[in-house]
């Protein structure tokens, strides 16, 4: 592209490809929607993450009779539920856990 001067001189334009400041805000865009993503899918994924093995553990520290995980519910918002076999009973047991491995075991309301 050709630009003329006030003095009559012509003067060429020979900026190409993209200025630092528009790299930047590129830049900055991609990392807030990745940030994002991880963040939402982390929290999503929040009660997925959950060994049973290590529940039935955490279990048996208040329930000693417990000897095995029979089935496991795994929900997103809800509490997941545990089912254990605890003698001859099979008890319900809620489970809530967070993006960092933590969670809290507890017998199910109404049981």
């Amino acid at each position: 592209e050709l630009g003329v001067l006030s003095n009559g001189a012509v003067m060429k334009n020979s900026q190409r490809g993209y200025s630092l400041f528009e790299l930047l805000i590129v830049t900055a865009i991609i990392s807030v929607l990745v940030g994002w993503f991880i963040i939402v899918k982390g929290i999503l994924m929040g009660n997925h993450w959950f060994s049973e093995s290590d529940v039935l553990r955490k279990i048996k520290l208040d329930e000693s009779a417990a000897t095995e995980v029979l089935d496991s519910t795994r929900n997103i918002y809800d509490d997941s539920v545990v089912l254990v076999a605890v003698g001859n009973k099979r008890v319900p047991y809620c489970l809530d856990t967070n993006i960092i491995f933590n969670y809290s075991v507890k017998k199910c309301p109404g049981n």
